[in-house]
């Protein structure tokens, strides 16, 4: 979708459908920042507790399911990245560790499969 839509050229259908597509977009954020005030509820930590550099088990597990929420709804990584540090290795190791879950760390894997 482009940045900027000049409205003047849509027909009736093409506005609705644009509304629609809107709607759609709010609800899924609103949905998405509900689960991850639930996933921090859960754990007992703040979203500044997770955005720190913090390596507090609760604050660890509730970064890596939140990044698994969010990677499961297809949210860009530059949105996730303040999750989990300040690049994109940190966000990749920690999928790395979620992928690994289920063998690995049973307790997370529960923790993921609960929560998402």
């Amino acid at each position: 979708m482009p940045d900027s839509i000049d409205i003047s050229k849509l027909s009736k259908m093409e506005l609705i459908a644009l509304g629609l597509d809107i709607q759609h977009r709010i609800r899924q954020l609103d949905a998405a920042k509900n689960s991850v005030d639930h996933i921090l509820l859960y754990y007992g930590v703040t979203l500044e507790e997770v955005r720190s550099s913090s390596r507090l088990a609760n604050c660890v597990s509730a970064r890596l399911v939140i990044v698994a929420y969010l990677t499961k709804l297809g949210v860009a990584d530059k949105v996730i990245w303040p999750f989990v540090g300040r690049d994109r290795t940190m966000l990749y190791h920690y999928r790395r560790i979620i992928e690994g879950a289920e063998k690995y760390n049973k307790e997370l894997f529960n923790d993921i499969q609960k929560l998402i």
